[in-house]
């Protein structure tokens, strides 16, 4: 099986650590959950993996010819634009019968489908966001907090739907939350904290 590695990875803003020396590998097409407290490092770790910054220390291998899809916790919606035209300006390849159909599967029926998206509640929008990245067709996904705002319900069926459709997909997420990397079947990589002094 090819792997995906970290190997001796630093990452530093401002002269503070948030990866030191950090080292991992995965299996690709399999479930990988981040966790660990506020700065530990999952958003960048998550950055680093996709490519959007590159380590100050290190090497990551497995990822250079791997298409991404990612998303951000902020969801990056056209505001103008209703869900489906959010959808298929990131997959011109989708039908709109199939992109209302996933819609639908994830709690926005058709009648709120061709609303703009500036109307939208805050889980509206990021299950919008969520599908657009699970849609496009990518090798890795990269999700950073997917289920912010969500209830508990709406997980559930989200973390179903991106088994059901992930096909052979990487996928790495990020979560505060042991329930949400369960419901995805993921396995869980922990950072720990790195104290004050980088150590």
């Amino acid at each position: 099986m090819k792997q995906i590695a970290l190997i001796h990875v630093g990452k530093a803003y401002d002269g503070k650590y948030v990866l030191k020396d950090f080292s991992a590998s995965f299996e690709k097409g399999g479930v990988y959950a981040v966790m660990g407290p506020s700065g530990a490092g999952k958003t960048t770790l998550l950055r680093l993996l996709a490519g959007l910054e590159k380590p100050d220390e290190g090497e990551i291998t497995g990822l250079s010819s791997e298409k991404i899809a990612f998303v951000f916790q902020e969801d990056r919606l056209l505001e103008y634009l209703d869900a489906v035209q959010n959808v298929r300006f990131a997959c011109p390849g989708c039908s709109r019968k199939d992109v209302e159909e996933a819609l639908l599967h994830i709690g926005i029926p058709q009648e709120d489908a061709v609303r703009p998206v500036r109307e939208y509640s805050g889980g509206m929008k990021r299950r919008t966001a969520f599908l657009r990245a699970l849609m496009f067709p990518s090798d890795v996904l990269f999700l950073d907090e997917p289920f912010k705002g969500l209830d508990d319900q709406m997980v559930s069926r989200a973390a179903a739907f991106l088994l059901e459709n992930r096909k052979d997909r990487t996928v790495f997420l990020t979560t505060h939350s042991r329930k949400e990397a369960e419901l995805c079947g993921a396995e869980i990589l922990y950072l720990p904290e790195i104290s004050p002094d980088g150590i």
